[in-house]
């Protein structure tokens, strides 16, 4: 009984929300068609029927709730579909049954009969119309026996009911079909839902992933910013000063203005070299200039390196003790970034007096480097996002400065000379970093050639020339320079056995360096040559490599990697 209620309230609300678009219209057509045509009817077509004018006005009446029914009184609105039963049961089985009984003579109705009928049905389910049908039948009955008991139910109504049964039959037909679409639509209407709710969740997830990105956007632009002019900001502040109060400062304090320029200059170096890198390592365009090197030694220089310049006031000690050397086949510089990148944020957010460790440990295949800090630690759940481009721990948001580069830099850097590399938090205090590289096969010491050289330096750029010629001369090498494609050549042509080295950049006005190493290996094919640019493509390093160029160093370098290739 229960499962018979339930389903049958369930038909009630189906047919009512299915007829929802079409209230309006069957208001307009039951004042129209009942209360309307009574005219029509009584003055025209039949005036002596039985037209019953309190039954055309109830109706119509109906007709004004349907046109209204988004205005009714609350009560009403939440039974609405009982309501609206009743209104269709009333308007069409009831009321021409009731008049064809009245009217058992008059063919108008007899076909009228038939149209109530199949109005029915473009309202309601085939179940619901045989239950309506009954119920508008059986009441009309009932109550045209009350107004006059003569009338019968004889051969003629029964033969007329029946003829109904055509239509009747063709839409117990038809609504099987109709139930079927029915539940074809809704089906896709809940796959519409599901999907309109699916598209919803994407389109919140992207505004979220949107807002965070932009929110990470603001927030690099503001360390970019911050980055840019602190440095800018302490060379220029040292700078002004050294130049103004040359006469009286002391060597000291020249030394330290010198010391601060050198300081900020590295510092605005790093930071556009971080860029560089993570657009470079992003779209596969770095080279990696791989070759035997003394990781233990490599360690050693870096922390000479950072002592100099970056532990200033903190008063913290780096500690690293290591008695074997690990040769690894690496790019030297590659690697003293992954180094500057770990242990600078080390310094950065640890505590005055504290200690870095750096160990290594190795095994027949790899060697592990151990940085270990005192410093704030990292939350476990940013343990692995912290690798991740422009992302920046909750914990070191401080104001200390950083774009969130330097850990996705070194990740890639090490990942692409085969190893990787992680975080864990210290059981105490601080963080580690760890990351694994490859051993290189052959242990054997690499011989150095430390003899002074002649060297010719070709770019376009006099603040090169001054630089490498201060610092190379000061390390008893002899420095010729060539600005222009003609004269660099000239130089060539006449001291050829007086050159033992060539550092070339690449691009240049007019003859570019690619030009000029293919005339000189051409020429001289013996003769050393060293590229160096900072905008060189992959393509054209890789050309200037089959060309026999020595190798190529990514400005701007520090005078002691020049030197290194030089006695390489």
């Amino acid at each position: 009984m229960r499962q018979f209620v339930s389903n049958t309230i369930e038909r009630i609300n189906n047919n009512t929300n299915e007829s929802e678009p079409y209230l309006f219209r069957l208001g307009v057509i039951l004042i129209i068609a009942y209360f309307g045509f009574y005219f029509f009817n009584f003055t025209y077509a039949n005036p002596e029927g039985y037209e019953n004018l309190g039954l055309r006005i109830a109706i119509s009446s109906l007709g004004l709730i349907c046109i209204f029914h988004n205005k009714l009184p609350l009560f009403l609105r939440k039974h609405f579909a009982i309501l609206f039963h009743f209104i269709i049961c009333f308007s069409f089985p009831f009321f021409f049954s009731f008049m064809l009984f009245m009217n058992q003579d008059s063919n108008i109705w007899q076909v009228n009969g038939l149209v109530g009928f199949v109005l029915l049905s473009f309202f309601v389910d085939w179940v619901s119309f045989l239950m309506l049908s009954f119920i508008g039948i059986t009441t009309a009955y009932i109550l045209s026996i009350m107004i006059d008991h003569h009338i019968i139910f004889n051969r003629n109504l029964a033969a007329i009911f029946l003829s109904y049964n055509a239509p009747v039959i063709y839409f117990l037909i038809f609504s099987q079909k109709r139930d079927s679409l029915q539940m074809i639509k809704k089906q896709y209407q809940a796959h519409i839902e599901e999907w309109n709710l699916s598209l919803k969740n994407k389109v919140e997830v992207r505004t979220e992933e949107l807002n965070k990105a932009l929110s990470v956007k603001t927030e690099f632009l503001n360390n970019i910013s911050h980055e840019i002019r602190a440095p800018v900001a302490g060379f220029s502040m040292a700078a002004d000063n050294l130049m103004s109060l040359w006469p009286e400062l002391n060597e000291a304090q020249k030394f330290e203005m010198v010391k601060v320029i050198c300081s900020s200059a590295e510092r605005i170096k790093n930071l556009s070299m971080h860029l560089i890198d993570a657009t470079k390592l992003q779209s596969g365009t770095n080279i990696l200039n791989q070759h035997r090197v003394n990781l233990t030694n490599l360690i050693h220089d870096f922390i000479d390196e950072a002592e100099s310049l970056y532990i200033k006031e903190k008063n913290i000690k780096i500690k690293f003790k290591c008695n074997k050397d690990f040769y690894v086949n690496v790019d030297d510089q590659a690697m003293c970034q992954v180094l500057r990148n770990i242990v600078t944020n080390a310094i950065k957010f640890s505590l005055v007096n504290s200690e870095i460790h750096i160990n290594l440990e190795s095994d027949k295949e790899n060697i592990k480097v151990t940085i270990r800090d005192e410093g704030i630690g990292i939350p476990n759940n940013e343990l692995d996002q912290i690798f991740t481009p422009f992302y920046q721990s909750s914990r070191t948001k401080t104001g200390a400065g950083g774009v969130g580069l330097g850990l996705n830099i070194s990740k890639q850097i090490v990942e692409a000379h085969g190893g990787k590399i992680w975080a864990i938090n210290n059981s105490n205090r601080g963080a580690s970093f760890i990351f694994i590289l490859p051993l290189a096969k052959n242990r054997t010491k690499p011989k150095k050639n430390n003899k002074k050289k002649r060297i010719l330096v070709i770019d376009d750029d006099q603040l090169i020339h001054s630089s490498l010629t201060l610092g190379l001369s000061a390390l008893g090498h002899k420095i010729t320079s060539a600005m222009d494609g003609k004269e660099r050549l000239d130089i060539l042509e006449q001291n050829c056995n007086q050159i033992d080295v060539v550092v070339l950049d690449i691009m240049m006005p007019g003859m570019d360096g690619i030009q000029v190493l293919e005339i000189i290996k051409a020429k001289w094919p013996k003769l050393k040559v060293i590229l160096h640019s900072g905008v060189a493509s992959v393509e054209e390093i890789e050309k200037t490599k089959q060309l026999g160029a020595s190798s190529f160093i990514q400005k701007p370098y520090k005078t002691s990697e020049l030197i290194n290739h030089l006695n390489g």
